[in-house]
């Protein structure tokens, strides 16, 4: 099965542009097939890379659930959701991408959870790699609809709150029984260094809870600026400030 790395933490903390940002990076290193799972409900990680999703994994959850009268004998709920899963894959260059859309509402999704959860499993052995942008709440983790991660970045802002925060997400993983072999912390969005050193104590802390200091990420104006013109941050500069600085932090570690 393909390693499965998952960008995690509390929302507003840069979740999504880090994923981007690192789906740049194995995309250089020639790792592919890759499959880009965006878990946050919110949705905002094809419009970073400039697609658009207009099937989710919820909205075929929530259309298995009204068809459930209408689906034939010889047209399954297995056979649709394949049918409908393999319509909500976006192909790109050298990855696909799959949102998992808004979570459950009103009604019973166990069935359905599992029928979308064996197909996920299916889909998984074509790639290499799994790049997953969770949601803040983990809730597609919990329901084991992705499965366990072989590597987590928790990313938090530059704040007392924000790392303790990210320290929390490790203990809840632990406590859903979710295994990861490890977790990375990563602060994001610093714009001066010096401001690092007031949480130097705090940082040195997390190393208590399983969860290893990789580095900061610093501000750069070239993020909101491409966003704001829609373009794809894998077209970014290399010399762009964050990918720099991502990159820097990655090839220090031995994820390949």
């Amino acid at each position: 099965m393909p390693k499965l790395i998952g960008f995690i933490g509390k929302g507003g903390t840069g979740k999504s542009t880090l994923t981007a940002l690192f789906l740049k990076y194995v995309l250089e290193k020639n790792i592919k097939p890759i499959l880009v799972i965006d878990a946050d409900p919110n949705s905002c990680l094809p419009e970073l890379l400039n697609l658009k999703a207009d099937k989710t994994i919820g909205s075929i959850r929530q259309e298995l659930l009204n068809k459930n009268n209408e689906i034939s004998a010889s047209f399954s709920k297995y056979d649709y959701c394949e049918y409908a899963l393999n319509n909500a894959i976006i192909e790109s260059k050298g990855f696909d991408l799959v949102a998992m859309g808004r979570t459950d509402g009103p009604g019973c999704y166990c069935y359905i959870n599992n029928i979308i959860k064996t197909m996920i499993e299916k889909l998984k052995r074509n790639y290499k790699l799994i790049i997953v942008d969770c949601e803040a709440g983990l809730e597609h983790l919990s329901r084991r609809t992705l499965g366990d991660i072989n590597i987590s970045f928790i990313i938090a802002d530059l704040s007392r709150k924000g790392i303790l925060t990210g320290v929390k997400q490790v203990e809840l993983m632990k406590e859903l029984e979710i295994k990861t072999e490890e977790n990375y912390l990563l602060i994001n969005n610093v714009i001066e260094d010096k401001s690092i050193d007031n949480f130097e104590n705090l940082i040195q802390q997390t190393k208590n809870e399983k969860l290893k200091y990789l580095g900061v990420i610093h501000h750069d104006e070239n993020i909101l600026k491409y966003e704001l013109n829609q373009n794809s941050l894998l077209d970014l500069p290399d010399d762009s400030k964050s990918y720099h600085d991502l990159k820097n932090i990655i090839t220090k570690i031995d994820l390949f």
